[in-house]
C-alpha cells in the first residue's frame, strides 16, 4: 500500500503543479479576451453542475474498466480542454461548451483519485497521510501560480498552456504504478440518501468549506485583478497562500491524528471569518499578501481535518458511493457561491461576506 500512495503522491503533486499553473489564472485569461464578469461566472456555474452529473458518470465508468482507466481517460479530455483555451480567441463559440469538457476532465480524476487514497490511506495515519500530500501540493501551490503568472506576462497564454499539457503528461508516468481497483457502484436514490441522513453534518461541512474554497481560488483571484489591473498581483495571491499553507501543514496533518479534528475546524473557521472580513474592507494590495498568507495557513488548518474526517468515514462505507454523495454537496456549495456572485457581479467583494457566513457554520459543528 505504501508503494501505492507514493505512486499516487507522485501523480497528484505533479498533476497538481500543472494544473495550478493554469487555475488561478483562468478567470483573468477570459477577462483579456473580453468575457464579461457574469459570463465567467456562468461557466463556473455550467462547469459546477456539470461535475455533479459527470461524477456519476465517472462512477459507472471506473465500475467497468477500473480506477486507472479512468485516470488514463481523463488526459486525451484534460488536452482537449487546453487546445479549446489555445483556439478560444479565434473560436468564441467554444466558450460553454469549455466548460462542460473542464467538468468531464475534473470529474474523471477527482472521483479515482478519492478512491485510491481512501482505499491506500491508513486509517490510524489517515491525518498524516492527508497533510502529507497536501505538503507536496502546497509546496507546488507557492512555485505554480507565479510562475504561470510570468510565463503568461512573458510569452502569452498559449505558451502556458503548451507548458501545462507538457507537465500533464509527465503526470502520467506514476499510473503505470498504480494498482487499477475496480469500483463497486449502485447508484440508487435511496441508498444516496441514507448516506446524506448518516453523515449530513460532514456532508454540510464540506459544501461549506468548498464554497469557501472557490471564492478563494475564483472569486478572489478576480477581485485582485479588477482592483489592481495587475496579473502578477494575482499569481502573488496564489503563491503567499501558498506559502502560508506549507508552513504548517505536516505538523496539523500529525497533530490532527491526536487532537479533536472538530476543534481544529472551528479555530480554522473563526480565524478565516476575521480574514475575509477584512478582505472585504483592505484597498491596499499588500494588505491582501499578508492576508493571503494568514488564509494559507488557516484553510489548511480546516482542510486536513475535514478531509481527514471524510476519508475516513468513506472507508466505513461504500467509498465509491460515499465519493459521489459527498462530491454532490460539494458542489451544492460551489453553485451557491457562484450564484450568489452572479446576483451581485456589480459588488463581487460582497462573496467575502458570504464566504465568511458560511463559516459560521464549523463553530457549531
Amino acid at each position: 500500500m505504501k508503494k501505492q500512495l507514493r505512486a499516487l503522491y507522485v501523480m497528484h503533486s505533479v498533476d497538481w503543479f500543472a494544473y495550478t499553473l493554469i487555475g488561478i489564472l483562468l478567470p483573468i485569461y477570459f477577462i483579456s479576451l473580453g468575457y464579461s464578469i457574469s459570463k465567467i461566472l456562468t461557466y463556473f456555474l455550467i462547469c459546477c453542475f456539470g461535475i455533479a452529473v459527470f461524477f456519476f458518470i465517472a462512477g459507472f465508468f471506473a465500475t467497468r474498466f477500473g480506477v486507472k482507466g479512468c485516470l488514463f481517460a481523463r488526459l486525451p479530455l484534460r488536452f482537449l480542454q487546453l487546445g479549446m483555451l489555445f483556439f478560444l480567441p479565434r473560436a468564441g463559440f467554444l466558450f460553454f461548451p469549455l466548460a462542460i469538457i473542464h467538468a468531464i476532465q475534473i470529474s474523471f480524476y477527482w472521483f479515482p483519485y478519492h478512491v485510491i487514497f481512501t482505499q491506500t490511506a491508513s486509517e490510524d495515519r489517515m491525518g498524516r497521510d492527508v497533510g502529507k500530500l497536501s505538503a507536496y501540493t502546497q509546496a507546488l501551490s507557492i512555485v505554480a501560480p507565479l510562475s504561470g503568472a510570468l510565463v503568461a506576462a512573458k510569452f502569452g497564454y498559449n505558451f502556458l498552456f503548451l507548458l501545462s499539457a507538457a507537465v500533464h503528461l509527465i503526470a502520467a508516468v506514476p499510473l503505470f504504478y498504480l494498482k487499477n481497483w475496480q469500483s463497486k457502484i449502485r447508484f440508487q436514490p435511496k441508498i444516496i440518501w441514507r448516506l446524506f441522513k448518516k453523515h449530513r453534518k460532514f456532508f454540510f461541512a464540506s459544501m461549506n468549506y468548498y464554497l469557501v474554497a472557490e471564492a478563494e481560488g475564483v472569486i478572489l483571484p478576480i477581485f485582485v485583478f479588477l482592483a489592481f489591473k495587475n496579473i502578477i498581483s494575482v499569481g502573488t495571491i496564489g503563491a503567499m497562500a501558498g506559502a502560508g499553507a506549507i508552513i504548517f501543514t505536516l505538523l496539523i496533518g500529525k497533530f490532527s491524528d491526536k487532537y479533536n479534528k472538530q476543534k481544529l475546524l472551528k479555530i480554522g473557521a473563526a480565524f478565516m471569518i476575521i480574514i475575509w472580513i477584512l478582505r472585504y474592507f483592505a484597498v491596499d494590495e499588500k494588505v491582501y499578501y499578508i492576508l493571503s498568507i494568514l488564509a494559507g495557513f488557516f484553510m489548511i488548518l480546516m482542510a486536513v481535518p475535514i478531509n481527514s474526517i471524510n476519508y475516513s468515514l468513506a472507508k466505513s462505507e461504500n467509498i465509491d458511493e460515499f465519493i459521489v454523495t459527498r462530491e454532490i454537496m460539494v458542489n451544492a456549495g460551489r453553485i451557491i457561491i457562484y450564484g450568489l456572485a452572479l446576483v451581485i457581479t456589480a459588488k463581487i467583494n460582497y462573496s467575502f461576506l458570504v464566504a465568511a457566513g458560511a463559516l459560521i457554520y464549523f463553530l457549531f459543528i
